[in-house]
């Protein structure tokens, strides 16, 4: 990709990628999702640390493992480990 952008729109595109949200809520009939890199979280308890978003992590095991009541997590990959 540095092939073929300049620095300034590689800085552009990564500015414009920082202000995507952390995940994503929706609803398609009736059943709720959440969508994010690597890791979802119960959207009641506001937003958490954000690396935990983009990389997982082991002391959020419980997540992994069982995802969040009420929900359907898509997530782009996760830690093979669980």
């Amino acid at each position: 990709m540095k092939d073929r952008l300049t620095p300034v729109d590689m800085l552009n595109l990564a500015n414009l990628i920082m202000e995507f949200p952390l995940q994503v809520e929706i609803e398609i009939d009736s059943a709720k999702y959440l969508l994010a890199h690597a890791m979802t979280f119960d959207p009641a308890h506001g937003v958490r640390e954000e690396r935990m978003y983009l990389e997982g992590g082991r002391k959020n095991a419980g997540v992994l493992k069982h995802g969040v009541k009420g929900y359907i997590s898509l997530v782009g990959h996760h830690d093979s480990n669980y």
